[in-house]
């Protein structure tokens, strides 16, 4: 690498002129050794076999195999059960610490973490999801008894308001028969009363 010069006092053109001569062919080779190593590196490194996929199952054992011969490190972790891992096969390879997705290539002796699931990840995961399709179920469940409930209260509501309406309309009309009634005992007593008034007269009368 060049070598920090300190300059005091005014710079010459030639002074110029001489430091580049002096330090240009240092820069240059720098630069060029920079790069060599860099492509040199990008040769050795490697891009990961896609381990999961929907494809194909691919074992703890047959993944380790395929990346210790690429000349990578391998450490291995069994996942937490849940949902999504219960229909995958006994230690099977679920997931890496390596995104696929960029096509990233890594260095020799990279450590590269393998997530599988052994039986009893997938038989908890199979009653985690047993469980909540029930908490589903029983949701649904509990959403139609509450909407049959509010129909029923509804239909009681109905009824009692049209039993009620049935009740006052009766009333109304008993009520207005008895009053028709007294108005007709009334009409009876008064046409009574007039034609014994109008006999009484007509026997006077028939006296006379």
């Amino acid at each position: 690498m060049p070598v920090p010069v300190i300059i005091k006092g005014a710079i010459t053109a030639k002074f110029v002129k001489r430091l580049i001569e002096a330090y240009a062919p240092k820069a240059i080779d720098a630069a060029t050794k920079m790069y060599s190593e860099k492509a040199e590196e990008k040769k050795t490194l490697i891009e990961i076999t896609e381990l999961t996929s929907p494809d194909y199952h691919l074992t703890l054992d047959v993944a380790k195999r395929l990346l210790e011969d690429d000349g990578l490190k391998v450490e291995s972790i069994v996942v937490k059960p849940d949902v999504k891992y219960k229909d995958y096969i006994d230690m099977e390879v679920v997931a890496t610490n390596y995104n696929y997705k960029n096509k990233q290539k890594v260095k020799p002796g990279t450590r590269i973490i393998l997530k599988y699931v052994t039986s009893e990840v997938i038989e908890a995961s199979k009653r985690l999801f047993d469980e909540a399709e029930k908490a589903k179920a029983d949701e649904v469940q509990a959403k139609v008894a509450l909407q049959e409930e509010k129909l029923r209260q509804k239909a009681e509501l109905q009824e009692a308001k049209a039993k009620q309406k049935a009740e006052l309309q009766e009333a109304k009309a008993a009520k207005k028969a008895e009053q028709n009634a007294k108005t007709k005992q009334k009409l009876d007593e008064t046409v009574a009363s007039v034609q014994q008034g109008l006999n009484t007269v007509a026997k006077k009368i028939t006296r006379k």
